[in-house]
């Protein structure tokens, strides 16, 4: 049975998403999905979104509560919404 979680990463600042990636691609257990750079990206984007998705509450245009929401409103398939403040 494989028991790595799948994460995905929403995070406008470039820095702070860098490092995201490299503390989520050294982590034992963590398969590091999809990275944007805003909610709009993951909206458009047609993957299926597994696992856990971290998301900035602070992101430009639509917040990350906005896009959390629209996820379960729309019903883009995903498993676990993890909002980083």
């Amino acid at each position: 049975m494989d028991y790595r979680v799948h994460v995905s990463v929403v995070e406008d600042d470039r820095v702070i998403r860098q490092h995201l990636i490299s503390i989520l691609k050294n982590a034992s257990g963590i398969i590091l999905d999809n990275v944007y750079s805003s909610a709009e990206e993951v909206l458009d984007d047609k993957r299926i979104l597994e696992g856990v998705i971290l998301v900035d509450v602070q992101l430009p245009k639509l917040s990350g509560i906005g896009l959390v929401n629209l996820i379960k409103q729309f019903g883009k398939p995903c498993r676990r919404v993890v909002v980083v403040i």
